[in-house]
């Protein structure tokens, strides 16, 4: 069939904006630690010499971390005794929608508030309530699309210090950890699959490919799972307790070594899943994730070791990930969190410092840094996207920093 000229031309307009747009969203972080749930992003064409702020928002009491998708900026607070999800413009700052619901703010021995981070997925934002509620919303106008419980799907109760696991999508399935890991339908809320019940945790799963199958690796209260995404069937466990049966920080996978870290005196570990077993390769109290997990680089860990209470005690720290051996520690940065970008670490220290550093194995080296960005608590992880950094801290106060 021949192509008429007016044909021809918008044929050429159309795949020269595709051209055009198409790296515009190539950077987004459309869930929590990123797009492969690592702490990494891909950008390398930015600079941190050229960091200032260009904008401040305010989202309300809570500890979520930003999702960034398509130009639009989300996450959640916690006000007036509901739970508020909040869709701002990423480019400069300004609100798009708000959707909220009643919810308790939790606020045992700290400030309280939303534990979780939204998870982008195509047309649809999922959101999970510090109370147990699972929401699917329209990501352009945050109407409610569903709603499902844990605590009714999965029973249980809710924890100590509320949920905290953010949603993970896999094509048709939303998966969240409660009294046990369980998937949601992505288009009805139906529950399709739930695992084994066990003591619930802070943390997320992560999902891994191993043999033509994916799988998640997750760890909760008591130990390290692995789980077949597709029936929900426990596949490993490797038992994993701390002092006060609790963890927060999200498994690290390469290939089929997984690596997992908590506080309250633990410290790290290296598995080997083998198919149908989990085989500790190490175990080392040198790195020690309160709540922050670590980032990888050039087969070496980055990470706060230490627990929030003993501030004081708190490094940042590099480990070796194949032996666990300490190359370095660096004081100064309180208990904060930490993110990688090319090769270069972007951390917030927990008083609201942006702090650059390189991700260097044989020494801490700081490239340049921001006092004061977010003053206050800061135990959310920095996300960057399209050449701007995210910051926030517990009150709320959430500042871009344009890094181009």
């Amino acid at each position: 069939m021949k192509m008429t000229r007016k044909a021809s031309v918008l044929s050429a307009v159309l795949a020269l904006m595709l051209m055009t747009c198409a790296p515009i969203f190539a950077a987004d972080w459309p869930q929590w630690r990123g797009l492969h749930r690592d702490g990494i992003s891909q950008e390398t064409d930015w600079n941190p010499a050229s960091a200032k702020v260009i904008w401040k928002a305010n989202v309300s009491l809570g500890f979520a971390a930003v999702s960034i998708a398509q130009g639009r900026l989300y996450t959640l607070g916690h006000a007036d005794d509901n739970e508020i999800v909040f869709c701002l413009d990423a480019v400069t700052g300004k609100e798009i929608w708000k959707f909220s619901y009643p919810c308790d703010k939790i606020a045992k021995l700290y400030e309280g508030g939303p534990n979780s981070t939204p998870t982008v997925d195509g047309d649809r934002v999922f959101v999970l309530g510090k109370e147990g509620q699972l929401f699917a919303l329209d990501a352009a106008k945050g109407t409610k699309i569903w709603e499902a419980s844990l605590l009714e799907s999965l029973g249980g109760k809710t924890p100590e210090w509320g949920f905290a696991a953010s949603p993970l999508v896999i094509k048709d399935k939303v998966i969240v950890q409660g009294a046990a890991t369980a998937a949601f339908s992505r288009e009805t809320g139906e529950l399709i699959w739930k695992s084994d019940a066990f003591q619930q945790a802070y943390g997320s799963a992560i999902s891994f490919e191993y043999e033509g199958k994916t799988l998640l690796a997750d760890l909760n209260s008591k130990a390290l799972v692995v789980i077949d995404a597709a029936t929900g069937k426990r596949l490993a466990l490797a038992p994993w307790t701390t002092q006060f049966d609790t963890s927060a920080a999200t498994p690290i996978v390469v290939g089929n070594k997984i690596f997992i870290s908590t506080g309250y005196g633990k410290g790290a570990g290296l598995f080997e899943f083998t198919g149908n077993d989990l085989r500790q390769k190490y175990h080392t109290t040198l790195m020690a994730n309160h709540m922050d997990s670590c980032v990888l680089y050039k087969n070496h860990l980055f990470g706060f070791h230490g627990n929030a209470h003993k501030r004081g005690d708190v490094t940042l720290t590099c480990i070796a990930f194949d032996t666990g051996e300490r190359k370095w520690t660096q004081k100064g940065l309180g208990c904060g969190a930490v993110t990688l970008a090319g090769d270069k670490l972007i951390i917030i220290s927990d008083r609201g410092d942006l702090v650059f550093a390189a991700a260097n194995a044989d020494q801490y080296k700081e490239l340049h840094r921001l006092d004061d960005v977010v003053p206050g608590k800061c135990w959310t992880p920095p996300v960057i996207a399209n050449g701007r950094i995210y910051l926030r801290n517990a009150a709320g106060d959430l500042a871009c920093v344009e890094v181009k």
